[in-house]
C-alpha cells in the first residue's frame, strides 16, 4: 500500500496516540450523532458504529454481521442503547 495513505495514521501506528478502553455504549460526540455500541456476543470488546446520516437515518457499522437474505423490505433493526436520550 502506499505510504502516502498510511500518513494520517502516523500518529497512531508509531505509539503516540491516546487509547482508552471502551467496555460499554458511548456517544462519540456528545451528540448522538455516532454511538459507538458494545456489541456483546462470541468476541469480547467487540463494537459497532450507529452513524446518524443527515436526512437518511442511521446505518450500522460493523464487522462480523451476517448477511440475511430472506428478511422483508425494509427491515428495521431494534438497537438498545444504554444511557439517556
Amino acid at each position: 500500500m502506499e505510504a502516502r495513505l498510511w500518513k494520517p495514521l502516523a500518529h497512531w501506528l508509531g505509539g503516540g496516540g491516546k487509547l482508552e478502553e471502551v467496555d460499554a455504549d458511548r456517544d462519540v460526540f456528545r451528540d448522538n450523532s455516532v454511538m459507538m455500541l458494545n456489541l456483546r456476543g462470541h468476541t469480547p470488546g467487540h463494537h459497532g458504529l450507529l452513524v446518524k446520516l443527515a436526512g437518511k437515518g442511521y446505518v450500522l457499522l460493523s464487522g462480523d454481521i451476517p448477511q440475511v437474505t430472506d428478511l422483508p423490505s425494509p427491515c428495521a433493526v431494534t438497537v438498545g442503547l444504554s444511557g439517556n436520550r
